[in-house]
């Protein structure tokens, strides 16, 4: 599968490099993150690479994602933070990160229906992991 060549071939750390990229255009940053969410969860050492301090350029960009006013942003990110927790590496990070863990469980009920269906579609996956 493609998820599975892109965990091999370092694709993870260079596309991880583009999200630390302050001129990183809105609509790459969107792409990159969900693809990092699939590959993380596909990968347990790409999972602990990419989640390996709350200040990495991932974890970063799904919690600026989520803060995001764009409907469509806050989705990418809520499913990059659910398949980042296919993981065990993942899952117990994400569960860590009590502010991010906070914002996840209330987007549950947030006004906007995309956004709630979105935040427990999410919880789904991490409960069925």
């Amino acid at each position: 599968m493609c998820t599975e060549y892109l965990a091999r071939a370092n694709v993870p750390s260079k596309l991880e490099a583009d999200l630390a990229d302050p001129y990183c255009d809105d609509s790459v940053r969107l792409c990159v993150t969900r693809l990092l969410g699939f590959v993380a969860g596909r990968s347990a050492a790409v999972a602990e690479h990419l989640l390996r301090s709350h200040e990495a350029p991932f974890p970063q960009s799904i919690a600026g994602l989520i803060d995001s006013r764009d409907p469509a942003a806050r989705l990418c990110a809520i499913h990059a933070w659910a398949t980042s927790c296919l993981q065990m590496k993942g899952l117990t990070f994400m569960l860590g990160w009590k502010p991010l863990l906070q914002e996840m469980v209330s987007l549950v009920s947030a006004t906007q229906n995309e956004i709630a269906k979105g935040a427990m579609d999410a919880w789904v996956i991490v409960l069925k992991a």
